[in-house]
């Protein structure tokens, strides 16, 4: 498979697009390695890894908001910068250090878990670590901390349980049984860097866009079931699905 693309103005063409980021990025095609759930130590714990190479660069919305025809509330920077009206778009970017030269590195990440089967309860430890270095950059943005690292180690929680009630048939809602099913879920997670999420610039979001410190999240899903089809070619539906969870 083959992608390519070309911008013919250099425009970015809406507020929105440009209220959340003042810039796009241009991206050579890059080389990658994944690999998913390998199986280590006779099975106890699952490998996950991607390595990327990388080649990016950052390409600032030219003009200013006269010359667009836009609000100069659509360029609200997250410290509470507004630019003028007459003011180049790109100048809070430059302002900050950033540039338009390509940048080149290298990032690799791996996860292991062990998943874990205690009575009814699911539990799944696990812990990652991910790398990241600048190559050949004589200008890198990042510097000096363009190579740095981080961590992540938590542990998941899963049950659920479940009740039927045969008395439900209903033709108008093609309901025939209904099984409720309540899945509380839970993960405690902690993650750490040696550097500064805030700091860096943001290529790629999956890259780029890390937090550190401690978190629990909680929740409880719920579905209802049911059967279609007909004698002889039933079929289990989720007919309802609600999720709630709280961070």
């Amino acid at each position: 498979t083959a992608l390519a693309s070309s911008d013919i103005n250099q425009f970015i063409s809406t507020s929105w697009l440009l209220a959340s980021r003042q810039y796009k990025v241009d991206k050579t095609p890059e080389l990658g390695y994944y690999r998913y759930a390998d199986s280590i130590f006779d099975g106890a714990v699952n490998w996950s890894s991607e390595t990327r190479l990388m080649r990016e660069r950052m390409v600032f919305q030219s003009g200013t908001p006269n010359s667009l025809g836009l609000r100069a509330a659509a360029f609200a920077f997250p410290d509470g910068t507004v630019i003028g009206n007459n003011t180049p778009i790109e100048s809070p970017l430059v302002t900050r250090g950033l540039t338009q030269d390509y940048q080149n590195r290298l990032t690799t990440r791996h996860e292991f878990t062990l998943p874990l089967q205690i009575g009814s309860v699911k539990l799944v430890p696990f812990t990652s670590i991910q790398g990241f270095w600048g190559i050949g950059n004589d200008n890198d943005i990042r510097e000096p901390d363009s190579n740095y690292w981080m961590r992540t180690i938590g542990v998941r929680a899963s049950t659920q349980f479940s009740r039927i009630y045969n008395g439900v048939d209903n033709d108008l809602l093609d309901l025939h049984r209904l099984r409720h099913i309540v899945e509380p879920y839970a993960t405690l997670w902690d993650a750490d860097s040696n550097i500064n999420p805030a700091a860096l610039p943001q290529y790629d979001a999956l890259l780029d866009n890390i937090s550190t410190g401690t978190a629990v999240w909680f929740g409880v899903k719920n579905r209802l079931q049911t059967w279609r089809g007909g004698p002889g070619r039933w079929y289990s539906v989720d007919w309802l699905t609600f999720d709630a969870a709280v961070l």
